[in-house]
């Protein structure tokens, strides 16, 4: 006898998961988003810690809900902040392409 869990015909842990997937997409991808937007035209220096914040929450939550390249792409946008030697743009251009991927899973999902 097996001490495994199926975790794929577990109807409880699918329900559970089902509610971060939707948490996800209806919190944590809103306040990126949103955080981002405003952040955007400012310099780095005023970027709001919502922003690395919301970043973090997908890096973390991401892969949990089946969204594995996404939440590497977030954990790489994490790790580059912390780089001092990073330029404002290459950081920038790290959360565009963040976005991007967002918005390109976001569209599968449809």
């Amino acid at each position: 006898m097996s001490n495994e869990i199926d975790l794929e015909n577990d109807e409880e842990w699918l329900a559970l998961v089902a509610g971060f997937r939707t948490h996800f997409w209806q919190t944590r991808v809103p306040e990126l988003l949103t955080a981002w937007a405003e952040a955007r035209e400012l310099p780095q220096a005023s970027w709001p810690a919502d922003l690395k914040r919301s970043i973090h929450g997908i890096a973390g939550s991401a892969g949990l809900i089946g969204y594995d390249s996404l939440g590497s792409e977030a954990r790489k946008v994490d790790r580059m902040w912390d780089v001092s030697t990073l330029s404002s743009e290459e950081l920038m251009q790290g959360i565009e392409h963040l976005v991007e991927c967002i918005v390109k899973v976001a569209g599968e999902q449809d």
